[in-house]
């Protein structure tokens, strides 16, 4: 008699421990399905992460941050992308950047890599005697160069009542000078949407 009891609580927890087993299985999730834990439980902000504008041939970009590179978190800058005629990928990229309205401006321009960098890049205004100004060269990396400079608010001025065009002078790996123009169309807007960010 004790022997079938013993059977049966031996049976009973047989069954017992598959039951909860199985309890544990069916809790866990689902194969592929998103876990709870990974970025896409993370809250999601109200406010984009990244806002673009457009003001004639410039482009407002901003994207929150952190840090004191913003007040507010934000990190703003506006460019315009240079496309010779003929060709779809992009040849040069302008950006002025400006923490606030009491920072300076920093002009940054990046080149493909087949460039010299003995010789300064050069921006100027469209005539042989436009006003212009060298940037120095900064680095190197496997997909351009880019060089800068801090622009005087003189130049930020001058820029905001011209209406015409630019030139970007530099020399290619060979020695060849080469021009691309690029446009002051909405500059002044862009710099009063950049100060106001």
């Amino acid at each position: 008699m004790r022997l079938i009891r013993r059977l049966i609580f031996c049976l009973y927890v047989v069954l017992t421990a598959q039951t909860t087993a199985a309890q544990v299985t069916s809790k866990q999730a689902p194969a592929g399905a998103p876990s709870k834990t990974g970025p896409e439980s993370l809250p999601v902000s109200a406010e984009p992460s990244q806002t673009t504008a457009n003001f004639g041939d410039w482009i407002l970009r901003c994207q929150h941050g952190s840090g004191e590179a913003a007040s507010d978190g934000r990190i703003c800058e506006i460019d315009q992308i240079l496309i010779v005629q003929g060709q779809q990928a992009p040849v040069a990229e302008i950006t002025v950047t400006r923490t606030d309205a009491k920072s300076p401006s920093h002009l940054n321009i990046a080149l493909p890599v087949n460039i010299s960098v003995q010789i300064a890049p050069h921006i100027q205004m469209d005539a042989p005697d436009g006003e212009g100004f060298d940037l120095a060269w900064r680095r190197c990396t496997a997909a351009s160069c880019v060089a800068d400079r801090v622009i005087a608010d003189e130049v930020i001025k001058l820029w905001r009542s011209h209406n015409d065009r630019g030139r970007l002078l530099f020399t290619n790996a060979s020695g060849q000078p080469l021009t691309l123009l690029f446009s002051f169309r909405g500059f002044s807007q862009a710099m009063d949407a950049l100060i106001r960010k």
